[in-house]
Order: C-alpha cells, then structure tokens, then sequence
C-alpha cells in the first residue's frame, strides 16, 4: 500500500512539475508574443510617423513652391508696373507746351472745383507749377482771373514733373494736382492687388 501511495505521490509531483513547466514555457511563450506584438507596434507607428512627416515635408514644399511662384509673379507685375511708371514719366515729360497748358488748365479746374465744393469760394491764391512750365504763368493768372475773378498772388516753380499744386492765399488749403501724385494714386491703387494675389 505504501509503494502505490509513493507511486501516486511521484506521479502527482511529476505531473505538477510538468504542469509548471507547460505553463512556465506557456507564459515565455505569451511574452514574446506581446513583445513582438509591442515591436511590430512600435515599428508600425514609427513608419506612420515618418509617412505623416514625408507627407507634411512634401506638403511644405508645395506650398514653399506655390509661394516662390507668386513672389517670381509679383516681381514681374512690379517690374512691369516700374517700366509703366518710367514710360508714364517719359510720355508727360514730352508733351508739348499746348497739351501742357491745357492739360494745366484742366488740373486747375479740378483743383479750385475741390476747394469750392470742400471749402467755399476764394478770392486768391497761390499756383506751384514745374520749372519747365513756368512760363506759362501768365496764361495761368488770366485764365483764372477770367474765369473764375480769381486773383493770383503768386506763381513759383517746384520739384513736380507736370500739373499743379494749388494753395489758398494764406496757405491753409492745398491741392495737390501734379502728375506725380496722379501717378502715385495710380500705383497706390495697383499694388494691393499685387499683395493679395501673393498670399491667396
């Protein structure tokens, strides 16, 4: 009886240590299961990330791209508004003195139509004109004397390329009527467009 007791008692121990070592071996095996499982994810989500940063490098080199093409685009419209400018420019300095005087005497109606509407009516005034017109002052003085019964009290050149700027007499109203802050206005009113067109 004793033997089969002993016999019972090793069968059971070399069960048990059997058991224990399936589930040792069972839970190695789980292990590296989850950590290769843990790799893969880990290798997985790194190729991810290097896809999203590619993609995002790629993203920004487009837009990078678009950018230098409307800054390139923006040069050209800048230069071909300068060579405008500089045409503009040559063309009012090679009018003759017949367009010149009744170019002049447009810029003063418009200028003294400015000062009647905004101002009321003045008695005199003082005219800055460009050195190459000052001799015209005198066609100036009478054609707003008859005009307008306007006296002017002074006709002095300045720095413009053309037209006029007109002042009250004592100096608290001016209109500048020149061709160059005709042609800024223009410009002025070009170049936002250029602007916008960049950052769309």
């Amino acid at each position: 009886m004793e033997s089969i007791e002993l016999l019972r008692k090793a069968v059971l121990e070399k069960a048990l240590k059997e058991a224990e070592s399936r589930v040792s071996r069972a839970e190695e095996e789980a292990r590296r299961i989850i950590e290769e499982a843990e790799k893969i994810k880990r290798n997985r989500i790194e190729d991810e990330k290097r896809k999203i940063l590619e993609e995002l490098n790629y993203d920004a080199k487009i837009a990078e791209a678009k950018l230098n093409a409307r800054l390139i685009i923006h040069d050209v419209k800048h230069r071909i508004i300068k060579e405008m400018e500089k045409n503009i420019i040559n063309f009012l300095i090679n009018l003759d003195m017949e367009t010149r005087l009744q170019s002049l005497f447009r810029l003063l109606d418009e200028a003294l139509q400015h000062i009647f509407h905004s101002y009321g009516i003045v008695n005199q005034v003082a005219i800055k004109i460009s050195e190459r017109d000052i001799h015209l002052s005198n066609q100036l003085r009478e054609y707003i004397r008859n005009k307008y019964g306007i006296e002017v009290i002074n006709v002095e050149s300045t720095g413009i390329l053309g037209g006029l700027i007109l002042e009250s007499a004592d100096g608290t109203i001016s209109i500048d009527n020149s061709y160059d802050s005709r042609i800024s206005i223009i410009l002025k009113k070009m170049l936002p467009n250029l602007v916008k067109e960049i950052y769309q």
